[in-house]
């Protein structure tokens, strides 16, 4: 998740510094980047002097862990906690012909419904993170919130959307955005 909310919430810091595909250069993209860094983070880059250059997140997710999948030979529909896990099968599309291939029948197990917490924390030590990239972050919360964001596989046929129950003023409290 984390992966998608700092590419989304750099989309949204683009729009906010105006940066756009008639405009951008390689010095505004990098400034955007840096932005992102000082609330996300960044890797440590080799600068040649011994020394790093990467930052540490302010933002730390926790992990989600689901519990292991029913056996193979069991219902394909299983609920827990309102989380259904459903098999379904495909048959894999000979490309020239357009017809199935012979032995090529594959499943995969998809989970929908139900609630799954997601856990984040904010920790604003060291140098504080730009604003721009904060409201940037909070616009990519209000995304997955509202189903904009797919995640996961196959996200195309329908799978891995997500929403949220979703207060923006307690976000903008917890971002320090207000008093």
């Amino acid at each position: 998740i984390r992966g998608v909310l700092r590419h989304r919430a750099f989309y949204h810091l683009c729009k906010i510094k105006q940066v756009y595909a008639e405009n951008v250069t390689k010095e505004k993209l990098q400034e955007v980047e840096q932005s992102i860094a000082t609330l996300l983070g960044s890797e440590a880059k080799d600068t040649g002097k011994g020394t790093s250059s990467g930052n540490i997140s302010k933002i730390f997710f926790r992990d989600i862990i689901l519990g292991p999948p029913p056996a193979r030979d069991a219902i394909c529909e299983s609920e827990k906690d309102g989380v259904v896990s459903k098999i379904f099968n495909h048959v894999k599309i000979d490309r020239f012909t357009g017809g199935a291939i012979d032995g090529a029948l594959f499943s995969e197990r998809v989970l929908y419904g139900g609630t799954l917490p997601l856990t984040m924390e904010y920790h604003p030590s060291g140098n504080e993170a730009d604003p721009d990239a904060k409201k940037a972050f909070l616009e990519a919360l209000k995304d997955l919130a509202n189903g904009l964001l797919p995640l996961g596989a196959a996200s195309a046929k329908g799978h891995g959307f997500f929403t949220a129950d979703f207060n923006e003023q307690e976000a903008k409290k917890w971002l320090s955005l207000e008093n």
